[in-house]
């Protein structure tokens, strides 16, 4: 737009012969991050666009998750009513994922996110059964890319002991798998995460600011004691995607 003034000749992206050139917003003020998420150029100004898996807010700059297990956008949104271990929908930020979860033999799906084991008993002396663990329970969290971390570290997971007379626990974290793209710089690994016991519950927190798009799979184990008798095991898995962006 060309702006004019009395006196001297003034213009505001125009060149003397009052022919005026686009300004480029985007790159000129790229550092005012003027779109959450992509800035596209037009004449005269510009306009913010979101990407796949995302709109363009009321505020017209900000970017907000659409919620395909909601919209029923996506294949898996609507459960098959009574069928055991049907695929359910997990909404992540940007897109989303169809589970099913699948019991290890011997097991059986209780809910949908616990397996349990069908026979508790074993013979004396079998520690191979003894030590197998009385439930699976399958755990979904997803956060965005470069999470702010506050305190140091966000809390993403609580498991709690028994409240049993004398009962004592040892808990164990694995890293179990980590993929991303090569793209990713960063890939999460176990120093990412903290485990903080109590005599009551053990927390796994995220105490690393992860670049997305990546999926991690933890394990929490709980041993559980009654006095000096071991009591069982309780398996906790954690499957953490990281979306792409940091909204």
């Amino acid at each position: 737009m060309a702006n004019n003034q009395l006196g001297p000749f003034y213009a505001s992206g125009c060149h003397f012969l009052r022919t005026c050139s686009d300004v480029d917003e985007c790159s000129e003020l790229q550092s005012k991050r003027l779109c959450a998420g992509r800035c596209v150029n037009e004449p005269g100004g510009y306009k913010c666009a979101c990407p796949s898996g995302y709109k363009l807010s009321q505020d017209k700059r900000s970017c907000i998750d659409i919620d395909e297990c909601e919209t029923g956008e996506a294949f898996c949104a609507a459960p098959v009513s009574g069928k055991a271990g049907s695929n359910f929908c997990f909404n992540i930020r940007g897109s989303y994922k169809c589970e099913k979860i699948s019991c290890p033999q011997g097991y059986r799906l209780e809910n949908r996110h616990r397996c349990t084991k069908v026979d508790t008993s074993c013979r004396v002396g079998d520690w191979e059964c003894i030590h197998q663990p009385s439930t699976y329970s399958y755990n979904y969290i997803t956060f965005v890319s470069f999470l702010d971390l506050p305190a140091g570290k966000v809390d993403l997971y609580t498991m709690s002991v028994p409240a049993w007379p004398k009962a004592t626990t040892k808990f164990n974290l694995r890293l179990v798998t980590a993929d991303s793209p090569p793209t990713v710089k960063a890939r999460a690994n176990i120093d990412s995460f903290l485990l903080t016991t109590t005599a009551q519950s053990a927390v796994v927190s995220i105490v690393q600011s992860l670049e997305g798009p990546q999926s991690i799979e933890l394990e929490l184990s709980m041993e559980l004691y009654s006095g000096d008798s071991f009591a069982g095991i309780a398996v906790a898995k954690l499957f953490l995607y990281v979306s792409e962006y940091e909204f």
